[in-house]
């Protein structure tokens, strides 16, 4: 429904490969920030995700 909405990072890595690779490029993508040493960050539901967007939002309104 959401269009692989969880998967952003992989999709703006690959933008032209198909999103039924997101899940396992996604374990890839987390080991390879792991290796090194880059906070891989991510929302495991919507409700947090569109919470961090407001709090974004507020943010970059303030400036």
């Amino acid at each position: 429904m959401l269009g692989g909405l969880n998967f952003q990072v992989e999709h703006h890595l690959f933008p032209r490969i198909s999103h039924i690779h997101y899940p396992a490029l996604n374990a890839i993508v987390k080991d390879t920030c792991r290796e090194f040493n880059i906070t891989y960050k991510e929302f495991p539901t919507l409700r947090q995700a569109l919470f961090s967007h407001i709090v974004y939002l507020k943010h970059i309104g303030r400036q």
